[in-house]
């Protein structure tokens, strides 16, 4: 299953559940680290720990997360990591992206009005979604067919043994 970490300020929670809502209806799962409580362990080895488990990493990269060191370094670990390979930031209106984000392509999010920016990101990533199944499906069939053969040849080789 396609599972998307999504990097936010704590401050912006409300608009991350609503967007996490939107994509567990269309059978992408989300993390977010307020939802996974570990009492005792540490917050950067769990964050590090679902970046790296990720297959895609959303930024909602408004003031709120512009100011967020956590957010800024999950950025950054990303970017290292990985690149900028499925990194998918939702940036809020008026916003220029600094860093990391600068002149890197993005969703724009209106703070007048959710809906437009998130529906963009749903529709998206239901389309990763659906690649991401083609590919997996495809991958099966090739893993099936080998078995298919290796399984042909070893009955082959009870036959050809039995036979003599």
């Amino acid at each position: 299953m396609l599972k998307i970490f999504i990097s936010h300020s704590t401050r912006d929670y409300k608009l991350v559940t609503a967007l996490e809502v939107y994509l567990k209806i269309k059978g992408i799962l989300t993390y977010i680290a307020e939802n996974d409580c570990q009492v005792g362990r540490s917050l950067s080895s769990k964050i590090i720990e679902n970046l790296e488990k990720s297959d895609y990493f959303l930024v909602l990269y408004t003031n709120k997360g512009k100011e967020s060191d956590y957010v800024n370094q999950e950025i950054g670990y990303w970017i290292k990591a990985r690149g900028f390979t499925n990194l998918i930031p939702l940036v809020e209106k008026g916003i220029i992206p600094e860093g990391f984000l600068s002149g890197c392509e993005y969703f724009e999010l209106d703070p007048k009005n959710h809906n437009i920016g998130l529906d963009k990101i749903v529709d998206y990533l239901v389309q990763k979604k659906e690649e991401y199944e083609i590919e997996l499906f495809g991958d099966n069939i090739v893993v099936g067919l080998g078995l298919l053969g290796l399984t042909a040849l070893i009955l082959y080789g009870i036959y050809v043994v039995v036979k003599e």
